[in-house]
């Protein structure tokens, strides 16, 4: 190797850490800090480790500052995490310090093993060893806390300055993509307005219009739709009227039949009612003619039990008057005329001629019962 000065190496160093670009960041599992010796590194930077392995450690610790197993351990490091490796140099000024003395003062804590309670040499040994190491590990936090705040600083700077660059690109980009794209722009908003216009007339005659390619048809092939769809919807119409008319016509058929039915039904009703009617009328009739028949048969059986009983009690009269003496005979014949004068003396008549006949007959009877009775006592 020639001779070269330590502003020329750490040049070198850093040109062949960046030879290859870096791989996409991904996620790799925490690995603890070993010396580089236990792993191999990534391909891709086997010329920069092979630079680092060639110098001798006095060359590596002059461009780093630090020890080479622990320059070599942040190379590996950054390729396990996929950090840019021109970015070691800021973990190494960071940690280098801290990880080669956490490797010191832990090379060998496992030999402190206490035995015997009164070893207090040794308690105080490990007590001594754990507050070093402790003290490393403070320190290593507090730089880890410093570093995070400044990289979260330098991430909002970052994404601040991107915005304020998009926010100038982007407007930028839009109004030159318009003009770039402006016979396209012109030319879709014809073949939108296009197709909103054919969209509009078609869907007057038909549904789901947009199985067609409205926008790019050709104008005769349209028009071949468009007519075609007219001539459908005017033939639906028709169809849909002649259905319509002859549902009515079945409707106002169908009307009149129910009307006739119920006009049948209102007469035979109407026929029923009366024929009921007439039965009752007849049937009062009847039995009005059959109770008349049935009083006058009574009334005449009465009169003829009447009749009998006065021709009983005439004929037991004139057997007993037979019997009795001749003044009996004649006392029960005025008795006779005095009962029939009775009988008529209730008698009333509307013509006077008729009523002056009966009052001189009654006159009579009652000069005929004087007359018997007076002739009686001669006897």
């Amino acid at each position: 190797m020639s001779k070269q000065t330590k502003e020329e190496k750490l040049a070198e160093y850093k040109a062949k850490l960046s030879a290859d670009d870096a791989p996409e960041p991904q996620a790799a599992a925490p690995a603890a800090a070993k010396p580089a010796k236990a792993k191999k590194p990534a391909a891709p930077k086997k010329e920069a480790l092979a630079a680092l392995d060639a110098a001798n450690d006095k060359e590596i610790v002059e461009l780093t500052g630090i020890p080479a197993d622990t320059a070599l351990a942040f190379v590996e490091l950054a390729e396990e995490r996929g950090l840019d490796l021109n970015r070691v140099e800021t973990l190494m000024q960071a940690y280098g310090d801290n990880y080669a003395e956490v490797l010191q003062l832990a090379d060998g804590f496992d030999s402190i093993v206490i035995e015997d309670v009164n070893d207090a040499a040794g308690m105080a040994s490990a007590r001594k060893a754990r507050l070093a190491i402790r003290q490393v590990r403070i320190d290593t936090e507090n730089k880890r806390i410093q570093l995070k705040a400044d990289s979260l600083r330098e991430g909002k700077a970052i994404d601040g300055m991107a915005n304020i660059i998009k926010d100038i690109a982007e407007p930028a980009e839009k109004h030159l993509q318009l003009q770039e794209d402006y016979a396209k722009v012109v030319e879709q908003k014809r073949l939108d307005d296009l197709k909103a216009t054919r969209i509009a007339e078609l869907g007057e005659y038909m549904e789901n219009v947009q199985v067609f390619n409205l926008a790019e048809m050709p104008e005769p092939q349209y028009q071949e739709i468009l007519q075609g769809a007219i001539a459908k919807k005017k033939q639906a119409e028709v169809d849909a009227a002649a259905e319509a008319k002859k549902l009515e016509d079945e409707r106002l058929a169908e009307v009149a039949r129910q009307e006739e039915r119920d006009k049948v039904a209102q007469e035979n009703m109407v026929a029923a009612e009366k024929a009921r009617k007439e039965a009752e009328v007849a049937k009062k009739e009847a039995d009005d003619a059959k109770a008349e028949l049935q009083k006058k048969a009574d009334d005449e059986a009465a009169a003829q039990a009447v009749e009998d009983q006065k021709q009983a009690d005439i004929d037991k009269a004139a057997a007993d008057a037979a019997k009795a003496p001749d003044i009996d005979k004649l006392d029960a014949m005025a008795q006779k005329v005095i009962d029939l004068g009775v009988e008529f003396k209730g008698i009333e008549f509307a013509d006077e001629n008729a009523k002056h006949v009966a009052e001189n007959t009654l006159d009579l009877l009652r000069k005929t019962v004087a007359y018997i009775k007076d002739n009686a006592k001669k006897v």
